[in-house]
Order: C-alpha cells, then sequence, then structure tokens
C-alpha cells in the first residue's frame, strides 16, 4: 500500500520553488553576512609604492614641537620629493619654503619637511598623513593627483571585472582582500616597500614592447575603473580631513602640477588602426619638422573627424591653435588630449575636479599649483618653461612654487605675516641653498635622465614614436652611456624594422653591430647630424 502524499510535496513534474528560494536566499544572506564581516577595502588597493617606515621627514624631530616653532609637513609623491634631483628632497619647494621662511623670520625655529616619495597615491599618502600627525605638526599641506590611476596602470590588473558573472562574485568583500594581500605583499619586510624596485623592474619589461604593442596588461582602462579610483580618491581625502580635525590641525590640500603645454599624451590612441596610427604618426613627424602650412592643418582637421578619439590629434590642434592665438581652443583641444589619454599616468580633468570638489566640501583650503606657472606664462598655459616633463619641475620651478605656497598660505594667515621685503630674502636663501645642496653637472643633467625615465615609459606602453624622443634627447644630453645609446637604437630600429637584421650572428658579431652604430652615433651627434642618422633607421624619411 503506498502512503499518501502529504500536502507541502509538489506535484510530480512541478519546478521546486522552495528549494531554489532557499539557496538564493542562502546566498543573499551570505553576501551580506560576508561583506558586514569585511567591509571592502577599497582603500587598501595595491599600490607600486608604500611610505618608509620609519618617515625620513620626522628624523630629528620631537613628537612635540618646542614653543614657537613652525612645523610644517608637505606630503606628496615624486613631485614634491624633489625628482628627479639627488638626494630626494634637496630641490623639493618644501625644502625650499624652508629656507625661505628661515631667511624670513631669522632666529624662530622652522621645520618644513617634505615627506614624499616616487609613485605614492592618495590611499597611501593617507598611511603616511597618520605618522606625520603623531608629530605635532603645526600645518600639513598635502599635494595629491598625480599617481591616481598610476597604480593600477603598473600593476596590470582589473580592479573592476567584464562580464555579469565575474562582476557578482568581485562584489565579495573576500575577493577584494586579494588585492588587501597582494598590498602587503608589496610592501615587503616591515613596510617598506621600495618604488624604485619595482619601476626598475618594470623598465626591464621594456624589451617586451614593440610599436604599437604594450608590454603592459590591462590595457585600456575602463571607465568604470576611472570612477571607482575617483572614489577612492575622494574617500582618502574624506579620512585626512577628519584626521586633522581630530588633532586641531589646519589642512591644505594642493593639487599636483601638469605641464598641459608640452605634454605629448603616453598611450595609443583609441579606435585607430595600424594604418590610422602610420597617417597619425606621419603628422606628428611633419609637425616637430616644422611644418604649418594651410594644406598640413587640413590633414589635421580631416584626421580629427576619421579619429575623434585620438589624443594627439587633438594635441596636435591645440598646439596650432595656440601658435595662431586662439588660446581658447588651445586650451580645450590640449585638455581634451590630456583627458583622452589611454594612459593617464598623470592628472586628469576628472581627477582635478574630484580634488576641487572635495576639498570644497570639507571646508578645506585647496591650491592648484600650476597656478604658479600659469600667470607667468603670456599664454597663460602651464608648461613647458620649468616643466621637466608632465609633472616634474626643474629646481628653479621648485622655487617658484615654494614661493607661491608662501604667499598663498600668508594670505590665508596659515603662515605669519612676512616682511616687506621677503621676496628678496626669499629669492636669495633659495638660491644659495640649490648651490649648495645640487652638484652642478647633476643638475644640468635633470632634464636628461628625465628624458631617460619617460622614454621607457613611452615604450613600454608601446608609443615607439614619443618613446624615439625622448630617448633621443637623452642620448644628446648624455652621450657618454652606452646604455641610453642601446635604448635609442632598439627604439629606432623597432620602428625601422631592423631589429631582425641585427639580431643577427653570435654574441661578438651583435657586440661589434652595436659598437659600431653606437660610434657613428657620437659622430653624428657631434657633427649637428644625429637626428639625419636616427631618422634613417626609424624609416622617418
Amino acid at each position: 500500500m503506498r502512503p499518501a502524499k502529504t500536502q507541502a510535496e509538489p506535484p510530480a513534474g512541478s519546478f521546486p520553488i522552495r528549494p531554489v528560494l532557499g539557496i538564493v536566499l542562502g546566498f543573499l544572506a551570505g553576501l551580506f553576512f560576508f561583506r558586514a564581516a569585511f567591509p571592502d577595502p577599497t582603500l587598501e588597493l595595491p599600490s607600486v609604492a608604500v611610505p618608509p617606515d620609519p618617515l625620513p621627514a620626522l628624523q630629528g624631530l620631537r613628537k612635540k614641537k618646542a614653543s614657537g616653532e613652525l612645523r610644517i609637513f608637505v606630503a606628496g609623491a615624486s613631485m614634491t620629493a624633489g625628482y628627479p634631483y639627488q638626494p630626494l628632497g634637496s630641490a623639493s619647494y618644501a625644502t625650499q619654503l624652508e629656507k625661505g621662511l628661515r631667511a624670513c623670520f631669522p632666529g624662530r625655529p622652522i621645520h618644513v619637511r617634505p615627506s614624499a616619495k616616487p609613485a605614492l597615491d592618495s590611499p597611501q599618502l593617507l598611511r603616511m598623513v597618520r605618522k606625520l600627525l603623531d608629530y605635532d605638526p603645526s600645518l600639513l599641506v598635502v599635494t595629491l593627483g598625480s599617481n591616481e590611476y598610476a597604480n593600477r596602470l603598473f600593476s596590470g590588473h582589473r580592479l573592476v571585472p567584464r562580464g555579469i558573472l565575474p562582476r557578482v562574485v568581485d562584489r565579495f568583500s573576500l575577493g577584494r582582500r586579494f588585492w588587501y594581500a597582494f598590498s602587503q605583499y608589496l610592501q615587503g619586510p616591515g613596510g617598506t616597500g621600495e618604488s624604485e624596485d619595482a619601476l626598475n623592474a618594470l623598465i626591464k619589461k621594456v624589451l617586451e614592447a614593440a610599436p604599437g604593442k604594450p608590454a603592459l596588461s590591462g590595457l585600456p582602462f575602463d571607465p568604470e575603473e576611472r570612477s571607482f579610483l575617483l572614489r577612492r580618491l575622494r574617500r582618502s581625502m574624506r579620512e585626512i580631513s577628519k584626521l586633522c580635525r581630530a588633532r586641531e590641525v589646519p589642512l591644505v590640500f594642493c593639487v599636483a602640477v601638469y605641464g598641459l603645454d608640452g605634454s605629448w599624451p603616453w598611450g595609443l590612441s583609441k579606435g585607430v588602426d595600424p594604418l590610422g596610427r602610420a597617417r597619425i604618426d606621419k603628422l606628428v613627424h611633419s609637425f616637430r619638422a616644422g611644418e604649418r602650412s594651410a594644406a598640413f592643418r587640413d590633414q589635421v582637421h580631416k584626421a580629427l573627424d576619421r579619429f575623434p578619439n585620438a589624443a594627439v590629434l587633438h594635441y596636435l590642434q591645440g598646439q596650432l591653435a595656440k601658435e595662431a592665438g586662439d588660446l581658447k581652443t588651445a586650451r580645450a583641444s590640449l585638455e581634451r588630449a590630456r583627458d583622452l589619454d589611454t594612459v593617464p599616468m598623470h592628472l586628469t580633468g576628472p581627477i582635478l575636479r574630484s580634488i576641487l570638489g572635495e576639498a570644497r566640501a570639507e571646508g578645506r583650503p585647496v591650491l592648484v599649483l600650476d597656478d604658479a606657472f600659469a600667470a607667468a606664462d603670456q599664454d597663460g598655459l602651464p608648461g613647458p618653461a620649468h616643466y621637466l616633463d608632465y609633472g616634474h619641475l626643474d629646481a628653479e620651478g621648485h622655487g617658484l612654487l615654494a614661493k607661491f605656497l608662501m604667499k598663498e598660505l600668508a594670505a590665508r594667515s596659515l603662515l605669519p605675516p612676512p616682511p616687506r621685503d621677503w621676496m628678496r630674502l626669499f629669492d636669495t636663501a633659495t638660491k644659495a641653498w640649490l648651490d649648495q645642496v645640487l652638484d652642478p653637472a647633476k643638475r644640468a643633467r635633470a632634464p636628461t635622465n628625465m628624458a631617460w625615465a619617460d622614454g621607457n615609459f613611452a615604450l613600454l606602453f608601446g608609443n615607439f614614436r614619443e618613446g624615439f624622443y625622448y630617448l633621443k634627447r637623452a642620448f644628446a644630453g648624455n652621450p657618454d652611456n652606452p646604455e641610453f645609446a642601446l635604448r635609442l637604437l632598439f627604439c629606432a630600429g623597432a620602428l625601422g624594422k631592423k631589429l631582425e637584421a641585427w639580431s643577427r650572428g653570435g654574441k661578438m658579431a651583435k657586440t661589434r653591430r652595436f659598437f659600431d652604430l653606437y660610434e657613428k652615433m657620437r659622430k653624428a651627434l657631434e657633427a649637428g647630424k644625429l637626428d639625419a642618422f636616427l631618422f634613417e633607421i626609424a624609416g622617418l624619411r
């Protein structure tokens, strides 16, 4: 005898709705639990660099400042560190501000310390601020905005997955904790991650790149990733402001510099096929060779119609407009080029607006450091004077920035009123300091060293066109360095499709070939014919 079916049993063939609902509800409950138990650690995503421990800026300071002491910390990244001048910090605008203040207020204990390291982004600056606030500052200045996208770029890992299922899985905070573990790994023993080591490892990947083929994965950025990183920036700023408010320490945010006039886009243009890229490269080479005819301008406009998202074409349009005196169009085009760059290793418009908006929402003063230079330029565009590249200044530029801060901070009563002749005192003190601390030969080679670094980055991004010009400038500034020559030949040979022929033969044959080319390059430089020699190799004639 078969038992009678109970009411709870579903009829044969019906959909098992209750078990499925149980699974779904269990999934959602688990999701809620894990997100509550493990909050999304977006502030701890991996960085190329972390602050050193202990911070060099704190050396020799007591935790409590002396009576009458003026103690200012300036937190930032490579620009605040005075890169590429060595030792780091020696040429920094923060250090020069200290020398100028001491000259204006003799006898008063004054310390203005740059607390900076290349490649730090806003979450890492937040970590540094926590330590700086333990040392009783009179004022904290935080310069940010230059590395918000850079660490995502160098990690090569997408922060926002593509596809529905990966996005659902990503919402588990446990998944994001991988990033926290990875960031801890990057820090190394004792939390002293070395940005120099990480960046040098990236530079070694240059030889894996080719024209139009980056050596880094994860390019280009998705719009969702940029939005994610902007939220992280704003969240870091809110936390910095909260910490300063709790300690009753005045806080000023500063927007890092960006040389709008003179900073060619890094990345390969989006939506451009190889034939289009060759067409654009030809226009760029013609512009750099001095071509300004009406026919050339027409070609640029037609190319823009064909490739509206090509950042470098907007940059060309901006330069042509500037030369024609149309500064409104020039600024708009150069800003468009900056924001369309597929490799945003710099400040962008959305980053700028995020910093300004968040600072104002927190009731904090905010300074745009480019303003120190834009007013001095007749065209009102920051750069190229005093800009070694897109985001680094020469030593004199740091001095101008220090004076700009002196004036702006005093106007906000964050510094004591300066004496009437403060500019003379300031200039004399900073000039004497730079003459004392910077070796003249190394100081003269700062632009060369910056061009070398930028050339390698351009190759890393697959932009051999820009890499060629940077590395050519580096070799011209230091022809005695065979490494500079070798990298330039690699770039020119790749552009001219000569690497395969050069690689034939044994080690001795290849070594002789390199030194023969190296000697010819040196002679061409001495004879003023370096461009002709290299253009022939690169097939740019």
